[in-house]
């Protein structure tokens, strides 16, 4: 026995007994080691890793891009090294469209650059470009971009199309973006898939619309692209509805068979045009409160409308009529209206009066409201709602700072109910827009002093 260590066994039975026991404590370990490293280390088999994929695809299908990203994530952590970079990649391409960049980019610094070929070299550049896109560096988006050689492959040309089309547009570059995306449309497979990529050049015409951008066609331009200019510099320009209804009538003659005109039917103040050619409307009713608590506002839009309609020729001028609607009431200043001979009504005004309207059967001939009735309300097939409505602007704002190349905000609202809605609408429309929220505040609306809150808000950090 070694030096320091003393047993004493009374027969060789014992030894035997003292073996057999201390080779059942290392089995025991041995044991322990194994199921261990197994726990720690277990892989997904086959067709439980082809199940998650297929899942993930359904909620990506769905546009549920976080919950996609989730499984391809579990799928990576599980993986062979071979596989897990792929899976890696995969699940930063969903993260990063449902807006989770941070996660994206943890993601993505997970995979070996220098070890990826092929189109998972190209998925790791697109991924890079999305990235750089959503942090506002639309020439870094470009240039990762320009790093993907041609000819494109079918499965990634969509996706590399797009983004190289939304950084051109961020880039003031209308006419190459737009290039882009009729290019990425040849791409599409489904009908879906084209309307889809239609919204997309829509929504970019009117952020850059909203920049100031030039949307001149230039000489030489494509009729698709000078048609989709053309038609966004009508919308950006236009606020008069009669007007606007010339100048999307002569659009339509000059573009027939332009995918853009699906956009000028749903847009609100085209609503009521479009319904105005089917007859001829000789006789308005503008219904407003002229009086009472919102005399002021009822008055403003009364004057701007008459304003507009001076401008308006002589020989086709209507006939207006005006309401108090809150004098008479909203239902019963319509009903009048309609009964002196109205073929079309615009108004009423006040939110509250738009959902009476809409709740009730007496919409009888094509009425522009100008509020909204919300969504928990089905509105009448003749009743159009062109919303006036400060959440609206709030929206707006977001989109404006967003297409100003700001990716930051900071809200202050006062502290009621009305506050709670204008903070919802533009945090909603920012988020959505790849904005941040830095700093949210409420204030006493009925306080005479803001200057120290202020300063505490705009102070540096």
């Amino acid at each position: 026995m070694q030096a320091g260590i003393r047993m004493n066994f009374d027969s060789t039975h014992a030894v035997v007994k003292y073996c057999r026991q201390m080779m059942f404590v290392l089995t025991c370990l041995l044991i322990g080691d194994v199921t261990f490293a197994t726990t720690t280390t277990s892989t997904i088999d086959q067709a439980t890793q082809a199940r998650m994929a297929s899942d993930a695809e359904q909620f990506a299908s769905q546009g549920n891009f976080i919950e996609a990203a989730k499984r391809y994530e579990i799928l990576a952590a599980k993986a062979s090294k071979l596989e897990r970079d792929h899976l890696a990649l995969k699940a930063a391409w969903y993260a990063v469209q449902g807006g989770d960049l941070v996660k994206a980019q943890s993601l993505l610094d997970r995979t070996s650059k220098s070890s990826l070929v092929g189109s998972d070299a190209t998925l790791r550049t697109v991924v890079s470009a999305a990235l750089a896109l959503r942090g506002n560096q639309p020439d870094l988006a470009l240039s990762l971009l320009d790093q993907i050689p041609f000819p494109l492959p079918d499965d990634t040309a969509p996706d590399v199309l797009s983004l190289r089309s939304q950084a051109l547009f961020a880039n003031g570059r209308i006419v190459l973006a737009l290039n882009a995306a009729l290019e990425r449309e040849r791409t599409l497979k489904t009908a879906q898939a084209i309307a889809q990529n239609h919204q997309l050049i829509w929504n970019n015409l009117k952020q850059s619309a909203i920049a100031g951008r030039d949307l001149t066609p230039p000489s030489g331009a494509s009729r698709a692209v000078a048609g989709w200019m053309d038609l966004a510099r009508i919308f950006n320009s236009q606020h008069d509805p009669f007007a606007f209804n010339r100048a999307t009538n002569e659009w339509r003659t000059h573009y027939p068979g332009h995918p853009g005109a699906e956009f000028i039917t749903t847009m609100p103040v085209a609503a009521a045009p479009v319904i105005a050619r089917s007859s001829t409307i000789d006789h308005l009713a503008l219904l407003l409160p002229l009086s009472g608590r919102q005399q002021a506002s009822g008055i403003a839009v009364r004057d701007g409308f008459i304003a507009a309609l001076m401008r308006q020729d002589t020989k086709s001028r209507p006939t207006v009529q005006i309401y108090d609607s809150a004098l008479e009431g909203a239902l019963p200043a319509y009903k009048h209206a309609v009964t002196d001979g109205a073929n079309m009504v615009i108004g009423p005004l006040l939110k509250e009066d738009v959902q009476a309207l809409a709740a009730s059967p007496d919409v009888s001939v094509p009425t522009l409201a100008l509020n909204n009735a919300g969504d928990a309300v089905v509105a009448p097939p003749l009743l159009f709602q062109f919303s006036l409505d400060p959440e609206d602007e709030a929206r707006q704002a977001a989109m404006r700072a967003r297409a100003d190349g700001k990716s930051k905000a900071i809200v202050l609202i006062p502290n009621n109910e009305w506050g709670q809605r204008i903070q919802r609408a533009f945090i909603t429309e920012l988020q959505a827009q790849g904005g941040t929220l830095t700093e949210l505040r409420a204030y006493d609306p009925t306080a005479r002093d803001y200057v120290s809150l202020v300063t505490q808000l705009l102070a540096p950090r």
